[in-house]
């Protein structure tokens, strides 16, 4: 059993000085393996639906049209700002600078 931990205990030391060795290999084995888990958790928790039982699917998407009324009305509001801004005229405000010694 000492032996065995013993075994372990070198093992995990000589990990970091192999992975030091062939850094791109470990970069990739770590790069594929975080794909490996981004996918698995992708799958469980925000994968495709499944279809429950008597649900209809033209149903499942529904705009509510207020709520579509309030947002359109904002994006107007903000293009007509948005276009106001652009005619503005500004003043310079390094027109009238003081000028350099020498000047």
């Amino acid at each position: 059993m000492k032996r065995d931990f013993k075994k372990i205990k070198n093992f995990f030391r000589a990990l970091p000085l192999a992975a030091a060795r062939h850094a791109f290999l470990s970069c990739l084995f770590l790069f594929f393996l975080s794909l490996l888990i981004l996918g698995f958790l992708f799958y469980k928790y925000g994968g495709p639906e499944k279809e429950q039982a008597g649900e209809n699917p033209d149903q499942s998407f529904q705009i509510r049209e207020k709520i579509r009324q309030e947002v359109l009305g904002y994006w107007r509001q903000e293009e007509k700002r948005f276009e106001e801004a652009g005619e503005k005229t500004y003043s310079d405000p390094f027109s009238r600078s003081i000028p350099f010694p020498g000047q």
